[in-house]
Formats: structure tokens, sequence, C-alpha cells
């Protein structure tokens, strides 16, 4: 028999979770480019069209600051944005890997999505989502990065280079 979790209820009795609802139509103001992948949920807004050639302070459309910040509340979405920092007035020791690693390794953030790789009929390779959210500790992501990014590299160079797997505590 399954042991019963702390909450009192089994993994498999969980419903699963529902689809997510339909994206609203993106916005289309000219001051920023906005693009979004359905199959992997990924939606890319780029500021840097409205600041142009240079360091342009940005001004920012009120329906795309709008439809922005609605798509970060969103669950379902992963939001990429570019062009909304000005990074020559940024410190750069403070805005670099190992610095936020440090200041923030031990904090968990409770939002990570999983995919698994399979290959289908054809031999193509396949990437699906689970129905699931995971919690990871900043560390493990920042690990994890590292050892894919060493995989990769190492794959370049040899074909047959083994993908390593990640384990980390949820």
């Amino acid at each position: 028999p399954e042991a019963i979790s702390k909450s009192g209820v089994l993994p498999c009795e969980l419903r699963p979770i529902p689809p997510p609802p339909l994206l609203p139509t993106l916005p289309n103001t000219g001051s920023c480019s906005w693009s979004f992948d359905e199959d992997r949920r990924v939606l890319t807004a780029d500021f840097s069209v409205a600041r142009g050639d240079g360091d342009r302070p940005l001004s920012m459309h009120t329906e795309d600051s709008k439809f922005l910040f609605e798509m970060q509340e969103r669950d379902d979405v992963t939001v990429i944005s570019r062009g909304l920092l000005n990074t020559s007035k940024l410190d750069p020791t403070l805005w670099n890997f190992d610095y936020i690693c440090g200041a923030g390794g031990n904090e968990f953030y409770h939002k990570f999505r999983r995919f698994d790789r399979s290959l289908d009929a054809n031999g193509y390779e396949v990437h699906t989502e689970m129905d699931k959210l995971y919690s990871m500790r900043f560390a493990d992501f920042a690990q994890y990065c590292d050892l894919r990014r060493s995989y990769v590299d190492q794959r370049k160079s040899d074909q047959a280079a083994v993908e390593p797997q990640f384990t980390f505590v949820d």
C-alpha cells in the first residue's frame, strides 16, 4: 500500500491541472515586439524597439505595460522581456550570476516547470511539459545551469556525449 503523505492526500488522488486559458491578443502598439510560442508557453516581449539605437529612455505604451503585468501574474506562461533595463546605469558587481547566487542561493522559487524529452515514432526529439510545478532553491538552479552548459559545450565537439542527470529536492 502507498504511504499517506503529510497532507493526507496521495499524489494519485490529485486532479490533473486544467488546461491553461487562451492568451489574449498580443498588443500591436509599435513600441514593443511581442511573440508567443504556444507549444512551450513562452511569451517574449522586446521593448528595445522603443529605445531604437543608443541609450534613450524607455517610453512604454500603457497597453504594453498592462499586458506585460497581466502576463507576469499568470503561472501558465513564462515571460521573457528584453530592453526594459538601461544596463549603462547598473553596478556590474551586483548584476552578475555569482553575486545573485550568493545573495539568493538558499531562496526557493516555487514555479519551475519540468519537461521530459523523448523520441517520437520518426526519431525526432520531443519535449513534453509535465503537469506539475516544482520548487527549487536558486543555488540548485544555478548548479543545473552549469551542468547543462558543460554538457552542451561538450556535445559541440562530441556528439556521443552522455547527458548528465540532475536531481534536487522539491
